[in-house]
């Protein structure tokens, strides 16, 4: 990115318009999209980088929803020169994207979160039987307990996710790649609870359940996140016209 040929003159005719509406030497202020940041240190720097400019007041950077509000003294700061600069270290700013703070990988992502906590909840409560623990041990029903516990969490959260998306590809008469992966975790998760019901320690799988339903999100989110990105780029406001003419054109 650093190295890329951007094309920022949508932001001069941005930063006229939201600069006429306030007088000049007066505050005005504007929101924009900001590709590339993803930690706290992102934010410090563009905040730094902003208020080196003449003018500048304020930089507010989000990483979780990727937006920049920014404001400065009207007539006195060059907006342009503040991406370009950010650009080199790897930062893009972009016109606001309406909605992109609720956008579908930012949604998996919590799920994936929370499925990551439950599955580990599930393999330790569940790890004392894999080690020898008899089954007279005065606590082995209530780890059993955490362990399905934990299981239904992850369906809850993560598993619905697939099921969901099967079940409206069904109703479709479509076949979709999420009913496999529906089908497995509801098999793996109900014989789960049979086997629990009927004390047959063969049939539980409360940590698989919960580690594959973390791991299928966990490709989901890695390949709808590689979608966006190429995305975003593709909206970028492109430094070669789409058209143009010819010099030799009579």
């Amino acid at each position: 990115v650093p190295f890329e040929s951007h094309d920022f003159s949508w932001l001069d005719t941005t930063a006229k318009e939201i600069e006429a509406k306030a007088p000049a030497g007066e505050p005005a202020g504007g929101d924009f999209s900001l590709e590339g940041i993803s930690c706290v240190g992102c934010v410090w720097l563009v905040e730094k980088v902003f208020l080196k400019q003449p003018g500048a007041l304020e930089a507010i950077a989000h990483p979780a929803t990727g937006n920049l509000h920014l404001r400065w003294t009207s007539g006195t700061t060059d907006l342009t020169a503040f991406a370009r600069e950010i650009a080199s270290f790897g930062y893009t700013m972009a016109p606001l994207r309406k909605g992109a703070q609720r956008s579908e990988v930012r949604q998996l992502g919590i799920r994936l979160g929370l499925c990551f906590a439950f599955a580990m909840n599930a393999m330790v409560f569940t790890l004392p039987t894999y080690v020898g623990m008899p089954k007279d041990f005065a606590f082995a029903g209530i780890f059993q307990l955490v362990a399905f516990l934990s299981a239904m969490f992850a369906m809850f959260t993560g598993g619905t996710y697939f099921i969901r998306r099967a079940w409206f590809a069904l109703r479709q008469s479509t076949l979709h790649i999420d009913l496999p992966i529906a089908l497995g975790i509801l098999i793996a998760f109900t014989g789960s609870i049979i086997g629990w019901a009927m004390n047959v320690e063969g049939l539980l799988y409360f940590d698989f359940v919960a580690m594959f339903i973390f791991l299928m999100l966990g490709g989901r989110f890695l390949q709808l996140s590689a979608i966006e990105k190429n995305r975003n780029r593709l909206q970028r406001p492109r430094p070669v016209p789409v058209s143009i003419d010819s010099p030799d054109q009579a």
